[in-house]
């Protein structure tokens, strides 16, 4: 593990908000792994199991890219996380389950590579809902399309089958079984750089991670990530640093579900959208049947495509929902704590 917690992206930025001067107990890391009640995490010295803490949102809880100050307690575990540093990127998508909760992906990371395959399991919808949350961590986006090799008719044909994906997001193709097919993947990695993988299950992203490991992705991850007690865990979300000062690696498992926290990446990745509906005649066009109204003009000329607005639509009422449904639970939560201090004021008085 590197002792410079430059190569592990650590930079003026962060250094800023951190005291000049920490007590002996207290340390800067970066958190590689999360076991739930449990993070792993590195710096300069070997890697260690410390608390998280206890965050009442669920947005402040450190998770797999996070740079945290913690504290050696003596105890089992051996450190405590007592503050969370400043995220520069954050990639958040709405959890799983019926409770309106946001779930951290990934922090801190400077590129996330989008990965999507030229087999059967490819979905331009999917596609398009990464690259909303991808927009909404405020990192750069990077769609890899791998396998290419089982395109015939080669990258013109598949950039057809992509849809109008904006310019702010890189498209590189990739394949495993042709001689320098992973090569477009190299100007991505830089020293003190962290690149996220995500994509749904069967699309090769464990083959692309294991390259860029130099390994075999399970072996690493069954790698032990010991404690002073010798304590071993597993993870779904890690953080590898990779060989060759290349910057770092944050791995996720393939997702059957990408819920939308927000709706604040739809702009960026719905970019040729945003622009017509800016050229309407009037500010508060419904984009129906209205007189001067641009997105329908490019509907009927075959300029947008009829697939692509239904799913910006779609996608607008989800996040739109979403938003409801944390403004409820917000307007629950504070009204128990209202009543809450009003049954402590009345114990009180009596």
């Amino acid at each position: 593990m590197s002792n410079d917690l430059n190569d592990l992206g650590f930079g003026p930025d962060l250094a800023s908000h951190v005291p000049e001067h920490l007590d002996g107990d207290s340390f800067i890391a970066r958190v590689a792994a999360d076991h739930g009640a449990l993070l792993t995490l590195i710096g300069r010295g070997p890697p260690l199991v410390a608390r998280p803490g206890v965050p009442t949102d669920p947005l402040d809880r450190p998770s797999v890219g996070d740079w945290v100050i913690a504290r050696y307690t003596g105890g089992d575990p051996p450190a405590m996380v007592t503050a969370l540093l400043p995220r520069r990127t954050v990639l958040v998508r709405q959890s799983t389950g019926l409770a309106a909760r946001p779930q951290i992906l990934a922090a801190n990371v400077d590129r996330v590579l989008v990965v999507t395959s030229m087999n059967k399991d490819f979905n331009v919808n999917r596609l398009e809902r990464y690259l909303a949350v991808v927009a909404a961590s405020g990192a750069e986006g990077v769609v890899v399309v791998h396998k290419a090799d089982l395109e015939p008719a080669g990258e013109r044909a598949w950039r057809a089958r992509l849809g109008a994906i904006p310019s702010a997001f890189r498209v590189v193709f990739t394949s495993v079984v042709v001689e320098g097919g992973l090569r477009p993947l190299e100007p991505l990695l830089e020293p003190g750089g962290t690149i996220a993988l995500i994509g749904s299950s069967g699309v090769g992203k464990s083959t692309l991670s294991n390259h860029l490991l130099g390994g075999d992705l399970q072996r690493v991850q069954s790698q032990r990530l010991d404690d002073d007690r010798g304590r071993h865990t597993t993870t779904g979300r890690r953080l590898f640093v990779l060989p060759g000062d290349r910057g770092l690696l944050i791995d996720t498992p393939g997702m059957r579900e990408l819920g939308l926290w927000s709706g604040t990446g739809l702009a960026e990745a719905f970019a040729d959208i945003e622009r017509l509906e800016r050229s309407c005649r009037y500010r508060d066009c419904g984009h129906g049947s209205e007189e001067g109204c641009a997105v329908q003009d490019a509907l009927s000329d075959g300029r947008l495509d009829e697939r692509r607005w239904e799913h910006h639509l779609k996608l607008q009422r989800e996040a739109e929902f979403q938003e409801r449904r944390r403004s409820k639970a917000e307007s629950r939560a504070s009204g128990r704590a209202f009543a809450k201090q009003v049954r402590a004021h009345k114990k009180e008085a009596w």
